[in-house]
């Protein structure tokens, strides 16, 4: 998320990033060195006064890091502390300010949906070895892949229209492609290197880890890897997290995707930290455009501060290159974020308040009046649901409760009780809402849909369940993810992505799987719609409105949601954690968000939008 945001909601990316690197390597501090000055983002009004402002930075000694004539934009890098406002007053220059950084969480809600901090390993994600025992799937051409007859375990595609029904009328166009605008793509694992554009791929080697930690993705490839792995891949497993949720390939092994026969790409905007320049985003916007991507899945997120002139920049630089690429043939899903935060029709926050944690005061805030970024009316924002609200039990097992973070059960002792139980597709404890929502997908939540704190519980197999990490009394759980499970990284060297191996069931070997949650899980589901829509309709590709309008008619209506917004007023500690909430918006309050802000057209759905009116 954004690194500047009033209210102390969040800290600078260069202390928080700084502080997670322990392993003793001995990181590149040298070419971190070389990475002077600030970064800036100038936007000019016009082409005429684009070159001339260019000009004119380049001769005052400033660095020009990305040039973006398409939308009038460049980025720079300046030791001057005055050089926003100097640019601000070259003639023709519209808007000029720093250069935000964004991450794929901010550092509260990275604990809290990972249940660790963001730390560099120093070497590869050990993996974890789980046997899953089931029948295997009949092979033929449209049968799902094995891992999907596991009850429970691949929920989330069949909510989203994406099973066998829709996949012998449409699994996708190779002809078609998805991008992930994210940390990369390992296309070496098995079930997305089939189908993988190299052609269609970027590696736009933004500095952001590199400046805050003095390691970037060159320097993890050669001294971690041993040049084993190119520094294109990913390092994070988030990428390839949303690569496999969209495309995985139906080869009757594993697991497949919703789309698993279009072709897959990465736009890879960060390295392993997860964290971006702004302008780095925009810039791989245009790209996408320019390179004739159909879809692309950007689950970055963050505030944009239309109130200060780096703000200001920021969202006109986004709003031209969301423009650009929806103009020139490329839609976009866009995650909606995790601040259970409300999100109006022009992208405004209005809520007073964000998901907290008691304990850390500096984990809240007030985002009103801050604009959901990337900003852009052309992207579609998507919202994140659950699989089903578990409710509490009168009493609880030793070791559920002694799991922590992971516990399967909740006692009914506890003050802070989850809303909806029983119900499906409910709006999940971490994702924002509001009019600003057009879809919503499937992006898991901890099993009784609170948070961590108030023991929300584990996410799900293969961390509890039958042959789990937890096992015990847990195999009750079955093969259930409460998140979403999908294909990860192979190569993984940071905490809180795991790397499970799964023996049996026709899963291939020594490849990672991984269950996550987050409103980055449900816009991939979208996205992948997205993909067989282009697919299906061969006037909708190169045509973002088209793909818009057969989305939207054919996503599930009807949906109610019973969740209610944060409280303002409840200051109690958390029911496993302890510890305060003097800001407030850590637990739930008890008035409900409406449902059309919470699906905005619906639940996204595929067969919906093979059988939409065309």
């Amino acid at each position: 998320m954004r690194t500047t945001i009033k209210s102390g909601i969040l800290v600078a990316v260069v202390l928080s990033l700084a502080l997670i690197v322990g392993s003793g390597l001995v990181p590149n501090r040298a070419a971190a060195a070389n990475v002077n000055g600030v970064r800036y983002n100038v936007v000019a009004k016009n082409a005429k006064a684009y070159k001339r402002a260019l000009r004119a930075v380049k001769k005052a000694g400033a660095q020009v890091v990305l040039e973006m004539p398409q939308i009038k934009t460049f980025a720079v890098r300046s030791t001057d502390a005055e050089f926003a406002s100097k640019a601000r007053q070259l003639k023709g220059v519209k808007h000029a300010g720093k250069d935000n950084t964004l991450q794929l969480f901010r550092p509260a809600m990275y604990k809290e949906l990972f249940g660790t901090e963001m730390k560099f390993l120093g070497a590869r994600t050990q993996p974890q070895t789980i046997q899953a025992v089931g029948k295997k799937s009949k092979a033929n051409a449209v049968n799902a892949d094995p891992g999907h007859s596991l009850a429970g375990l691949m929920w989330n595609l069949p909510r989203v229209g994406a099973d066998d029904q829709t996949w012998a009328l449409n699994s996708g166009d190779p002809a078609v492609t998805v991008a992930t605008m994210d940390t990369g793509v390992d296309y070496t694992h098995v079930e997305l290197a089939p189908h993988f554009s190299h052609a269609k791929s970027m590696y736009f080697h933004d500095t952001a880890c590199l400046e805050a930690t003095g390691i970037d993705d060159v320097w993890v490839a050669a001294n971690i890897f041993a040049g084993a792995v190119n520094e294109d891949n990913d390092f994070n497993g988030h990428g390839s997290w949303i690569a496999g949720n969209i495309g995985a390939v139906m080869d009757n092994h594993g697991i497949n995707g919703i789309a698993p026969n279009v072709k897959i790409s990465s736009l890879k905007i960060s390295d392993w930290c997860g964290s971006a320049y702004s302008s780095t985003i925009a810039a791989a916007m245009i790209w996408a455009a320019d390179h004739g991507i159909d879809v692309v899945n950007l689950s970055f997120g963050g505030f944009d501060d239309p109130f200060s002139p780096a703000g200001q920049a920021e969202i006109a630089m986004e709003k031209a290159a969301a423009k650009y690429a929806w103009d020139n043939g490329t839609i976009i899903a866009h995650s909606a974020g995790n601040d259970r935060a409300r999100i109006d029709a022009n992208g405004v926050f209005t809520s007073h308040g964000i998901l907290a944690v008691p304990g850390d005061p500096t984990s809240g805030g007030d985002p009103s009046g801050l604009v959901l970024g990337p900003a852009g009316d052309e992207l579609i924002v998507v919202s994140a649901t659950n699989n089903i609200v578990n409710g509490v039990s009168p009493s609880c097992p030793a070791d559920a409760l002694a799991a922590g973070s992971f516990a399967w059960c909740k006692p009914a002792s506890d003050a802070h009780h989850p809303f909806g139980v029983g119900k499906t597709d409910q709006l999940t404890y971490y994702s924002n809402y509001g009019p600003g929502i057009d879809v919503a997908g499937p992006g898991g939540a901890r099993k009784f849909n609170v948070p961590s704190a108030d023991r929300g519980g584990t996410p799900g197999w293969p961390f509890t369940g039958i042959g789990s990490v937890f096992g015990g009394t847990s195999v009750a759980d079955g093969f259930n993810a409460w998140e979403d499970f999908s294909t990860t990284s192979n190569w993984i060297v940071v905490a809180g992505i795991d790397c499970f191996w799964i023996t049996g069931m026709g899963f291939p070997a020594n490849q990672c799987y991984a269950i996550i949650q987050g409103t980055s899980m449900a816009a991939p589901h979208v996205a992948g719609v997205m993909g067989l829509i282009a697919s299906r309709n061969l006037d909708a590709r190169g045509n973002p409105a088209r793909i818009e309008k057969i989305l939207k008619e054919g996503a599930t209506k009807g949906l109610v949601n019973y969740q209610t917004e944060l409280s303002a007023t409840d200051t109690s500690g958390g029911d496993r954690t302890g510890g305060t909430c003097p800001q407030a918006y850590c637990h739930f309050g008890t008035v409900v968000i409406p449902s059309s802000e919470v699906y905005g057209a619906g639940l996204v759905n595929g067969f919906g939008s093979y059988t939409a009116p065309r």
